[in-house]
């Protein structure tokens, strides 16, 4: 007979639990944020938000240098005699235009029809009647010019109206004049994405590559090539990004307790060293014929320094083992050194030789587990599993010569009968290596 009032019961419990018991903890970043700004939109989104800088809203071109040059019509600037490029100077910037190609282009074919161009700078964003017409891809509208086409081509027909959102980060420069950051650029032609976060190599010539030039912030440009392009509606916001500074380390808040979360251990610089090794004192230089390079006196293959290389996580591992070459060596209780050279996840190599042969040093298995773990299951597939100490070598192939080189110059700093001990630096960029030598030790 009580059957009816237990599932009431049930519910009510649950509804009337305290929220403690129910509510997860909550993560607390520890950044104070300033406020952000209130800015008032347009009535419609194509209309200039309260912040907004109006370049030109169809009845003049003040706010431009050589805009007496081109002629308005019907609430439009038609591009007429030069480049046109504003007063105001800008850095990072969101940029609202319109702009309608001529109707009257005739047979014309290519980069001669409704040709124009939207600059920040020395930086194109092409302006071009695309509408099923062709072109070279990188020069067609929505391209930045001569670095990548756009990723669609969303061309409205010539007369009808074309819009161009663009935000632009502007490149940073040091101290130097040598380039810090590059220049990103995101386009959305007629609501359609273009491009998103394109990095820019630099300017948009024709006539060669592109470069950069230090410069702090530039005027916008809209050029005349010479076609009658028609403009409206353009506007400009100065944009940047929020602020904020770290009160206090990340935490988890668990009711009124706020427990700082521990972060997680930073990867230390991965450095290149030459360990100590025995050799006899009367080594002497080896003299190599490179090719492009010349005569290098170097040590002999035999005796030179092996290269060891510490992983700190399994991640650095798998990286390591894609950029470059690793030998994983097992000690074996048979007295001989069992390698897997050129050693990947996919196709290891193994071979045996003899300590005398082998004649190298290396890191053995590091404590982390994972990677233990990770060089257990590579020694595996290459055949060289429960054989004794596991060894870890780390040799970049292609950096072999570079390496000579430069063990060359520490001979002509040191005594060549010392062991020397070279500590390197070495950094990737854009696929070449760059070393740099910290310390050179002669013992």
């Amino acid at each position: 007979m009580c059957t009816p009032y237990i599932a009431p019961l049930l519910a009510s419990l649950v509804f009337f639990a305290p929220l403690s018991l129910i509510q997860a903890k909550e993560y607390l970043p520890g950044i104070e944020w300033e406020e952000p700004e209130v800015v008032t939109p347009g009535k419609t989104d194509d209309q200039p938000p309260s912040d907004a800088i109006v370049l030109f809203d169809g009845t003049n071109l003040d706010a431009w240098k050589n805009g007496g040059n081109w002629q308005i019509e019907d609430g439009t600037a038609v591009a007429t005699k030069g480049y046109i490029k504003t007063k105001q100077k800008f850095g990072d910037c969101q940029l609202h235009i319109e702009w309608s190609a001529p109707t009257d282009s005739g047979n014309r074919t290519g980069q001669q029809r409704g040709n124009s161009g939207v600059f920040f700078g020395p930086y194109e964003l092409q302006v071009l009647d695309s509408y099923q017409h062709k072109t070279y891809n990188d020069g067609q509208a929505g391209a930045i010019y001569k670095q990548t086409p756009p990723w669609v081509n969303a061309m409205r027909p010539p007369g009808e109206w074309n819009v161009y959102e663009v935000v632009w980060t502007a490149p940073r420069f040091d101290a130097n004049g040598s380039l810090k950051s590059p220049a990103y650029i995101t386009v959305l032609h007629n609501g359609v994405l273009l491009q998103n976060h394109f990095e820019l190599q630099g300017d948009t010539p024709y006539d060669r590559p592109p470069e950069y030039k230090p410069h702090g912030k530039l005027p916008i440009q809209l050029q005349d090539h010479g076609n009658p392009v028609r403009f409206r509606n353009i506007w400009v916001r100065e944009i940047s990004p929020p602020v904020g500074k770290r009160a206090h380390p990340p935490s988890l808040k668990d009711g009124d307790k706020v427990v700082p979360i521990e972060e997680k251990k930073v990867a230390k610089r991965k450095w290149l060293s030459w360990p100590k090794q025995d050799r006899k004192q009367s080594s002497k230089l080896q003299k190599v014929v490179y090719p492009n390079v010349g005569v290098v006196e170097r040590v002999p293959r035999w005796e030179r320094w092996k290269i060891a290389f510490e992983v700190e996580s399994e991640e650095e591992l798998a990286e390591c083992m894609e950029q470059h070459k690793i030998t994983l060596a097992v000690l074996g209780r048979d007295k001989r050194v069992h390698t897997a050279t050129q050693l990947t996840t996919s196709n290891p190599k193994a071979v045996s030789r003899t300590v005398k042969e082998f004649n190298t040093f290396g890191r053995t298995i590091p404590d982390d587990p994972k990677v233990a773990e990770l060089i257990k299951n590579l020694a595996t597939q290459a055949g060289i599993a429960d054989r004794g100490k596991y060894i870890l070598l780390f040799f970049p192939y292609e950096v072999e010569e570079k390496l000579w080189l430069l063990e060359n110059q520490a001979n002509q700093e040191g005594d060549v009968n010392k062991i020397r001990q070279t500590r390197f630096l070495l950094s990737k960029n854009n696929g070449n290596y760059e070393f740099e030598v910290i310390e050179v030790s002669h013992f």
